[in-house]
């Protein structure tokens, strides 16, 4: 007779890959998401607890490894903050990933 295992939780990773290296997985994915939300790279690295620097180096290695951006950004001026929006790739990678999801 099997033993039963209490707390025992069964749980899987999904992520996108190119040229056999991570693109983004569930964390990239949070952060890409509040982007797309918040149209603001600081409030969403906030938001997905990382820091605003970590969260540029995330997109920068995606962008990277795609060989094209996925944000659209503008600086900010004397009286206005800047913004980072996703652009058609980038919205492209969130649909991909919830396809696997």
């Amino acid at each position: 007779m099997a033993k039963e295992l209490g707390g025992v939780v069964s749980k899987k990773k999904f992520w996108l890959e190119i040229n056999g290296k991570a693109l983004i997985g569930q964390g990239r994915y949070s952060l890409l998401k509040e982007i797309q939300k918040t149209n603001s790279l600081k409030k969403s690295a906030s938001i997905v607890k990382i820091s605003e620097k970590t969260a540029h180096n995330y997109i920068s290695r995606i962008e990277k490894r795609l060989g094209e951006k996925i944000v659209d950004t503008t600086k900010g001026g004397k009286n206005a903050g800047g913004s980072t929006k996703l652009n058609l790739l980038g919205n492209e990678l969130i649909k991909k990933f919830e396809k696997i999801k």
